[in-house]
């Protein structure tokens, strides 16, 4: 018992660790999401020039004041610097370069960061669950977790909740919630060699820690250590899981909450880590590939 006191404190201390980094991480892509406003084109609001055509002959006084506007107008203005003239001199403008993007931090470095983040988290639950001698059948990597039924009750599951995961991102951006999809779009490779690594070595690695952590340790390794129901375990996970992607706003923890607990339903009914796996990496893989890849939107209401 010893052991897994000390196991079941480990985990507690790398899941507030993961919950601190996404509140810490959370202004960051909201100060983002600020720093590039709709900006009106302002050209396209420009000063209307007075032309002393539209006046009324009364109000030129004399035939001077007659030919000296006829003189003004004949001199053109000078034209307006603008970054879409390619004789414009000089950087852009502060707000253009926040406009354009360039400021943001590169998606290679992003995604280095959350590669390494939840490689080193991995590496010490992985180390955690070895030195407390944890039963792997406890989380859920068993032979049986392998069969085909439960693999493709995953594979079907990871499916149906990318679609409800849409859906309900729509409805809470229709009412006005706080859904932000500025994260996903940050972490959009700009290349074929960024996007091969995000779909074989970056989403794996998140789907994998994530749902060895919350839905291995927290519902199966708890279950089977201390007696307690999976289903409660699962509620407390969920919210923990919503939690964990502060960064994606209100309505993205509500989300994920909920897909956080469809994934503990099939851990506790399959028993298996690698069908959750197959889900939770299906619904990722989807959203990066359908939104960023081709730029669709096919659930937008």
């Amino acid at each position: 018992m010893t052991a897994w006191t000390a196991f079941t404190a480990v985990s507690l201390v790398l899941l507030l660790l993961l919950l601190g980094l996404a509140r810490a991480s959370s202004p960051a892509v909201t100060r983002s999401e600020e720093l590039t406003p709709t900006i009106a084109d302002d050209r396209s609001e420009s000063t209307p020039i007075a032309d002393d055509r539209s006046k009324p002959a009364s109000t030129v006084d004399n035939q001077s004041d007659l030919q000296s506007a006829v003189d003004d107008r004949s001199e053109p203005a000078p034209p307006e610097s603008s970054s879409e003239d390619p004789a414009a001199i000089g950087p852009p403008a502060p707000e253009e370069r926040v406009a354009s993007g360039s400021d943001d931090i590169p998606s290679w470095l992003l995604l280095a960061n959350v590669l390494f983040t939840h490689g080193l988290f991995a590496g010490l639950l992985v180390s955690a669950i070895w030195l407390a001698a944890i039963p792997l059948s406890a989380i859920g990597v068993d032979p049986a977790g392998l069969s085909p039924s439960a693999l493709a009750l995953g594979t079907a599951t990871g499916v149906v909740l990318y679609v409800l995961n849409e859906m309900g991102a729509s409805h809470a951006e229709k009412w006005g919630l706080s859904g932000s999809e500025r994260l996903r779009t940050l972490l959009a490779p700009e290349s074929i060699g960024g996007w091969i690594v995000l779909l074989v070595v970056v989403l794996p690695v998140i789907a994998g820690f994530e749902e060895l952590l919350f839905r291995g340790v927290l519902i199966g390794a708890m279950h089977t250590g201390f007696g307690v129901s999976p289903w409660l375990l699962a509620i407390g996970s969920s919210v923990a899981f919503g939690l964990g992607h502060g960064a994606q706003g209100k309505a993205g923890i509500a989300v994920t909450g909920s897909l956080g607990f469809a994934l503990a339903w099939l851990f506790i009914v399959t028993d298996s880590l690698v069908a959750v796996f197959l889900a939770h990496y299906i619904v990722n893989a989807f959203e990066f590939v359908v939104h960023e890849g081709f730029g669709a939107d096919p659930f937008s209401i």
